[in-house]
C-alpha cells in the first residue's frame, strides 16, 4: 500500500507540474496576443506632474488634457 501510494503521489505531483506549466504559458499567450490587437496604432496620455524640466519651464509643472470635443 505504501509503495502504491507514493507511486500515486509522484504521479500527480508530476501530472500538476504539467498542467500548471500548461495553464501559465497559456495565460502568457492570451495577454500577449490581447496586448498586440488592442495596442495596434493607438498611444495612452495620463495627466499628472512632470518630472523633469524642458525648454526652460520647471519640473513639476502639471500637465491637464483638455476635451476636444467639448
Amino acid at each position: 500500500l505504501r509503495t502504491f501510494l507514493t507511486g500515486f503521489a509522484v504521479a500527480w505531483g508530476i501530472f500538476m507540474l504539467i498542467v500548471l506549466l500548461g495553464a501559465g504559458n497559456g495565460i502568457i499567450h492570451a495577454f500577449e496576443q490581447n496586448a498586440s490587437e488592442r495596442a495596434l496604432n493607438s498611444i495612452r496620455i495620463f495627466p499628472g506632474w512632470t518630472t523633469k524640466s524642458y525648454d526652460g519651464l520647471k519640473e513639476g509643472r502639471r500637465v491637464q488634457l483638455d476635451n476636444p470635443q467639448s
